[in-house]
């Protein structure tokens, strides 16, 4: 189950008819995994925007069910503080960062692509951005995800304004690269355990983590060489050897982001799912795979 901010009731909502304890409490019953992303859209294009994930998690911590598994997904290094204050409380409660709150302050994103750093929830300041860092780090997060907008380049600069919708379009294409950038920022132990085995445990998947039984869903990664970036005059190459963030070559129509240009020093070579390649990039060549479909049964949904 998701529960974006427009599926939640406001932070003021009254609390003799707010019903959101018993929906997540029914949830729980039901074995529903759930997914909660925390802000406050009465706030947005108001002077308490920045605070609006605050006001949010507030309400949200009053109302979550301690039987329901869900993530519950936040930018800021405050708020994922609160959350293991209350982690005894929601032993079922899984912490989860955006890439953006990691890897992209607001005056950086802001100076390299201009009014397409636009986003929702908005950009947070450097310091909270290298605190996020640190909390990934030392293991206070468990989920990082890609948090994928993908928008056209015309809709990431437009200024016309379009009724209900936000001008520009908010949030950045990451699915191509949130991965091999998390490895690249936080190392291979945090990127590993926030991409793969925080996910894992938190869906109950006998997956991400190579042992003996565990689905054999796995990424082949190359590592760089090292080499320092030269001058096409001294090397006589386009930066052979260096590997960057390179839009261009997206298979997402979706290719705007300020991560461009940032250095790698990781990529995936192929990808296994349940032990079959569907992917190996020498070749460029993306094999489909059934996925799994998980949801409660009929009967369960009509009691």
């Amino acid at each position: 189950m998701q529960f974006w901010p427009w599926d939640q009731r406001p932070w003021r909502y009254p609390r003799d008819t707010d019903d959101s304890r018993r929906y997540f409490g029914r949830c729980a019953e039901l074995g529903l995994t759930g997914l909660i992303v925390v802000d406050e859209l009465a706030f947005q294009g108001t002077a308490l925007e920045e605070e609006g994930e605050r006001y949010a998690l507030e309400a949200l911590l009053r109302r979550l069910d301690p039987a329901f598994r869900a993530r519950v997904s936040v930018t800021r290094p405050d708020s994922v503080e609160t959350l293991l204050a209350h982690r005894e409380r929601l032993p079922n409660m899984r912490i989860q960062a955006p890439h953006h709150s990691l890897f992209a302050d607001r005056e950086w994103a802001y100076g390299k692509i201009g009014s397409a750093a636009f986003h929702v929830p908005p950009l947070r300041p450097a310091e909270e951005v290298r605190r996020m860092q640190a909390l990934a780090a030392r293991g206070s997060i468990d989920i990082v995800v890609s948090f994928h907008a993908p928008h056209r380049l015309p809709d990431k600069y437009g200024s016309e304004p379009i009724p209900g919708e936000f001008t520009p379009k908010a949030g950045y294409s990451a699915v191509e690269v949130a991965y091999m950038y998390t490895l690249t920022k936080l190392g291979i132990e945090t990127g590993c355990r926030c991409h793969c085995a925080g996910p894992a445990e938190h869906l109950g998947l006998d997956a991400g983590e190579i042992r003996v039984g565990n689905e054999a869903n796995l990424v082949i990664v190359e590592e760089d060489e090292g080499l320092p970036e030269q001058n096409i005059h001294v090397t006589g190459s386009a930066g052979r050897g260096v590997w960057k963030v390179d839009p261009s070559g997206w298979h997402t129509m979706a290719k705007v982001t300020p991560l461009v240009g940032e250095r790698l020093k990781y990529r995936v070579s192929k990808t296994l799912l349940r032990g079959r390649e569907v992917f190996d990039r020498s070749r460029d060549r993306f094999t489909h795979a059934d996925v799994r479909a998980l949801q409660a049964s009929d009967t369960a949904l009509q009691d």
